[in-house]
């Protein structure tokens, strides 16, 4: 019933609203339903693998706002102090066909760096048709690629006033965009992230291939281990724009 001592697990049978505090035992599928967040929700997650999957034709809708922001969180003891020694969860992770969106939100230590195509956006995956971002902070996150977040291939998702901070990466400790990807990032600042890899870089964004557009964006005090790309590492990418950057 979605309390510390009964928390979610599984597939939805329907479309659900969820308001207030509700727990996260496991994985929870959204397939071919509607989750709707209201705003001033926590979604507090009890398990390290445990994932939001918005797959098949299902949707997620965060209304969030400006005055009550959803968060999206760790605390495996209930004691309110978030993402102490060994919390933390998965991601959330869209495939799915429908849209969805996320607005006024922080999600923060999420991690995903199991070995292979898995580990991949600490704090959103996105490799579905139509993905809105906005007003959103995410902090805290770690993955193998896409600190914070992963665009798959020929994906076009809307990324606005995002602010990511403190996620790491062996590449792209901000964000990873993928080949053919075309997303719109605009008003976002990418800040402290980092590329962990001795061999790889992209302390902010790593792009292989895309077209993105990042608009009106500051991407500062990003690092890397290797001496290039401390900020960025455009690979192949001869299509995308950086536009009014600092």
């Amino acid at each position: 019933n979605g309390t510390f001592s009964s928390p979610y697990i599984g597939t939805l049978v329907g479309s659900m609203t969820w308001s207030g505090t509700k727990y996260i035992g496991g994985d929870i599928t959204v397939d071919n339903e509607k989750l709707t967040i209201s705003a001033g929700s926590k979604i507090i997650f009890l398990n390290t693998m445990a994932d939001l999957r918005i797959v098949t034709t299902g949707q997620l809708e965060v209304k969030g706002t400006s005055t009550s922001g959803v968060t999206f969180t760790a605390d495996f003891d209930n004691d309110g102090r978030y993402g102490e020694a060994g919390e933390y969860w998965g991601n959330i992770l869209f495939t799915s066909t429908a849209a969805s969106s996320v607005s006024y939100s922080t999600i923060e230590f999420g991690v995903k760096t199991e070995a292979g195509p898995t580990g991949i956006g600490g704090g959103i995956s996105i490799s579905s048709t139509s993905v809105t971002v906005n007003n959103v902070i995410i902090r805290n996150c770690t993955a193998n690629k896409g600190g914070a977040i992963h665009i798959g291939a020929s994906k076009s998702p809307v990324l606005s006033r995002v602010l990511v901070y403190n996620c790491v990466a062996q590449e792209g400790g901000a964000i990873y965009i993928a080949a053919g990807a075309s997303p719109t990032i605009s008003n976002c600042i990418l800040r402290k992230n980092q590329s962990s890899s001795a061999s790889l870089s992209g302390g902010a964004i790593v792009s292989y291939g895309s077209s993105a557009k990042i608009i009106n964006c500051t991407v500062v005090q990003n690092t890397a281990a290797t001496t290039s790309g401390q900020s960025m590492r455009l690979d192949n990418s001869p299509g995308m724009l950086i536009i009014n950057t600092i």
